[in-house]
Order: C-alpha cells, then sequence, then structure tokens
C-alpha cells in the first residue's frame, strides 16, 4: 500500500506552497522525497469557481488542489468567528471546472455526514471529476462548529472508526453490512461506481496512537502535520515509524 504523508504550515496566501510527500520507504538509504506543490483554496468569503485561483493553479502547474471542512470556527484571535463554504458544493464545482489536477478534502470531520452517504459522495465526484479526487477524512477537532452545528462531539475516535470501517468497505468493495453503535449501514452497497474500481484514495489525519492504528488498517495517505514532521526526512520518518500497518483489510 503507497504511503504519502502531507504536512501543514502556516499559510501565508491562497497559492502558498504548503506540503510535501514522502514515499513509503522513506528513512532508508535508497528512498526519495518528491515535492508537491498544492495550494488549499481560500475557505472564505469568495467561491474560487468565481476567482481565478482554481483555473490559475492548474494553469501553472500544480497537482492538486485542496479544500477545507470547517463550518464555523474560531480561533484563539477570531472575533467574531468566520465560516466557509461547505466543501462538497465546492468540490463537485471544482471537479467541473478543471481538467487535470487532483482535487482533495483537507480533511473531513467524520462526523459532520453519514459514513454510507460520504461514500456515495466521494464516488460521485470521482465520477465527475474523471478519478481525479482525493478523500481526506478525520475525527474532526473543533468543538465550537460541532455544538454550532448540532452535531455529537463525545466517543470522536469510536464514531470516526465505525465511520471509516463503512466508508473503506463501500469504496474498496463496493458494499457493507454493519451495524456498530453510532454507525449503521446493512446490505448496502454503492451502484452505480465510480471510475476507479476501488474507489479514490482514503486519506486519515490525525497524530495520535489510535488515529495511527487507523491510518494503517484504512488509509492509503496520511496527513501529518507540521509540527510533527517538520518537512523533513527525518520527521517523516519518525512519524512513519509510529503507524501500526498490522491488519489490515486491504
Amino acid at each position: 500500500m503507497e504511503r504519502l504523508i502531507y504536512a501543514q504550515r502556516p499559510v501565508r496566501s491562497p497559492l502558498d506552497v504548503r506540503y510535501v510527500d514522502a514515499r513509503r520507504g522513506i528513512g532508508t538509504p535508497d528512498s526519495r522525497l518528491r515535492p508537491r506543490c498544492p495550494p488549499t483554496l481560500p475557505a472564505q468569503p469568495t467561491p474560487p469557481t468565481k476567482t481565478p485561483p482554481a483555473e490559475l493553479a492548474e494553469g501553472i502547474g500544480f497537482d492538486s488542489l485542496w479544500v477545507v471542512d470547517h463550518f464555523l470556527y474560531k480561533l484563539e484571535n477570531d472575533d467574531p468567528p468566520k465560516g466557509a463554504w461547505e466543501c462538497w458544493s465546492m468540490l463537485s464545482a471544482l471537479a467541473a471546472c478543471t481538467k487535470n489536477v487532483e482535487l482533495g478534502t483537507l480533511v473531513l470531520g467524520m462526523g459532520f455526514r453519514n459514513p454510507a452517504l460520504l461514500a456515495k459522495m466521494a464516488d460521485t465526484v470521482d465520477e465527475i471529476s474523471g478519478g481525479r479526487l482525493i478523500l481526506g477524512i478525520g475525527a474532526g477537532y473543533h468543538k465550537y462548529e460541532y455544538d454550532a452545528f448540532g452535531y455529537p462531539f463525545d466517543y470522536k475516535f469510536s464514531r470516526f472508526e465505525e465511520g471509516i470501517q463503512i466508508l473503506h468497505s463501500l469504496l474498496k468493495t463496493g458494499k457493507v453490512d454493519f451495524e456498530g453503535r453510532f454507525h449503521s449501514a446493512r446490505d448496502c452497497e454503492l451502484k452505480p461506481r465510480g471510475p476507479r474500481p476501488e474507489g479514490p484514495p482514503i486519506m486519515v489525519g490525525g497524530r495520535g496512537h489510535k488515529m495511527l492504528r487507523a491510518v494503517g488498517r484504512y488509509a492509503d495517505i496520511h496527513n501529518g502535520f507540521w509540527d510533527d514532521v517538520a518537512n523533513s526526512p527525518e520527521g517523516f520518518a519518525a512519524m512513519s515509524a509510529r503507524i501500526d500497518v498490522g491488519g489490515s483489510p486491504s
């Protein structure tokens, strides 16, 4: 299974270079780093399909575009709170108005959407884009927006763990039969399927032991935070070593 690690650092402009990825095997003598330069599009206030960033980024050679999944956030210096466009609506528009760049979510909060429906949405956008979606998913972290929009914030990992089982099975095999404490999908199938038989690649964001275990079991890509890896070979190697790849269902 291929592993890429994306590391975040503070963004200074809508087209700031934010990421470097590492192929599996980093830290070995023959490993190589391949720089990537995907921008994260502005979350607000103007949809990027009505302004140049999406087309500009593709035109000058960026290999992917990313959108965030936030509804309303209030960080340390945000007063009043800030809002963002709903990312799946934006991704559908980006899939239609771009031709070559990969499109990704950095990253979705699992608790915001039913996981079976999320798999359907992902396969649909993958179809619209011609197989260019990267599905980034995490457990969520910003309690402010969960409370504001009425989503439960308790048992975050347990909810995520059930959700990722449904999501992974549907995208990779096209079907699932699951009954859990928080989620269920009984005799569920994805029909029709998108352009890739095993769906878009799944990227899991997280840094704790339980999330890194989920990376090893369910992810094609890992989203690591800048503070943990510092975009250095040593940082990537240390983070990669923490990923538990035992018992992968794929």
